[in-house]
C-alpha cells in the first residue's frame, strides 16, 4: 500500500503522474508457461474495476509478450491493453520502468538489462493510449502488488521464486 510519507490525506486531489520502477528477475515460468506471469499491478482504492492506473505481466516461452493494460475510469470489464514481443530469460534482471502520464493520455513500460550501467540495454518497450487523462484519488490509498499467488481462475498463474526489488513509485 502507498501512503504519503508527510501522512497528507490522498482523498479528493487529483494528480497527472504515475512512474513506477522496479527490477524484477524471473524464475521459473508456471503451467501453463504461457499464462499471464505478474510483474505488479497498480491501483487506487480498493476495487479493482475502474481503479487500475497499472498493470504489467509478460508470458512465458509459448507466447513471448509483454504486456500493460489499466481500466483506469472505465466501467467494469473494460480495459486498454497494449502488448510488444518480449522474450525474458529465468535469472535474468530486468529493470521496468513505467509511466501512466494522465496530461499526455499515455502509458509505457520499458524493460532493461544493465540498468545504471553504461551497457544498459532496452530489452522491449510497451507502450499505448492511457483510457483517462486524470489521476484521482478514490480514497486514502493506493496499492502495488507484484506477482500472482495459486489459485486464481483465469489467465493468471503464480509467480513464486521471482524476484522483486528496488521499488520506487511516484505519484506527483
Amino acid at each position: 500500500m502507498f501512503t504519503p510519507q508527510t501522512g497528507e490525506n490522498l482523498c479528493g486531489k487529483r494528480y497527472s503522474r504515475i512512474t513506477v520502477d522496479v527490477d524484477v528477475t524471473p524464475a521459473d515460468w508456471s503451467n501453463p508457461s504461457d499464462g499471464n506471469h505478474n510483474v505488479f499491478w497498480l491501483h487506487r482504492a480498493t476495487k479493482w474495476a475502474g481503479n487500475v492506473f497499472g498493470y504489467v505481466n509478460v508470458f512465458g516461452p509459448e507466447k513471448s509478450i509483454a504486456k500493460i493494460s489499466s481500466n483506469a475510469d472505465l466501467a467494469p470489464k473494460d480495459i486498454w491493453a497494449y502488448s510488444e514481443s518480449a522474450e525474458l530469460s529465468k535469472g535474468e534482471k530486468y529493470h521496468v520502468h513505467y509511466t501512466f502520464d494522465a496530461d499526455r493520455r499515455t502509458m509505457e513500460a520499458v524493460f532493461s538489462t544493465r540498468a545504471g550501467t553504461p551497457q544498459e540495454t532496452e530489452h522491449v518497450r510497451v507502450q499505448g493510449a492511457a483510457p483517462t487523462g486524470r489521476i484521482d484519488s478514490d480514497g486514502d490509498s493506493f496499492f502495488i502488488y507484484f506477482g500472482h499467488p495459486t489459485g486464481l481462475r483465469g489467465p493468471e498463474v503464480m509467480t513464486y521464486g521471482w524476484l522483486y526489488s528496488n521499488l520506487c513509485v511516484q505519484i506527483e
